[in-house]
């Protein structure tokens, strides 16, 4: 199992960052990479993740779907489905949510790897759970 870290950051703290700079780069005669509003808002993504030991099972163990345009998505997890929160952050695929028990994350790499996180009231995790998945 990965020993990978993360921590969690507040959502507008980054969004904050991201207008400053792009203030910044625009007063500074810089403009932004041209993009198709359609391409960025229709990205709809499914994974089927299995357990890492159990790769030959025909039923994943997890499903995560996301849309990037609403920010919604919903994870699948033996039957029961969980509204999340679902943003991509660079190359990764983030859902994310809060429950009576805390704050929680799925991240898929470019990998394929898919890192579990329950953060209960901390800052900072390491994973619970591992998963290989496969794009759907």
């Amino acid at each position: 199992m990965s020993e990978k870290y993360i921590t969690l950051k507040p959502n507008s703290l980054r969004t904050v960052h991201f207008f400053l700079l792009a203030s910044m780069l625009t007063l500074a005669g810089c403009t932004g990479i041209p993009y198709s509003e359609h391409e960025v808002t229709s990205i709809y993504v499914g994974w089927a993740c299995y357990d890492a030991d159990e790769l030959d099972a025909s039923t994943p163990f997890v499903s995560l779907y996301g849309h990037h345009a609403s920010r919604t998505g919903n994870v699948n997890l033996s039957g029961i489905k969980i509204e999340t929160y679902f943003y991509i952050d660079g190359l990764e695929y983030r859902w994310s949510w809060d429950d009576a028990g805390g704050r929680h994350s799925f991240i898929v790499d470019t990998d394929g790897i898919a890192r579990y996180y329950d953060f209960g009231r901390e800052d900072t995790a390491k994973p619970s759970a591992v998963y290989a998945c496969i794009r759907e």
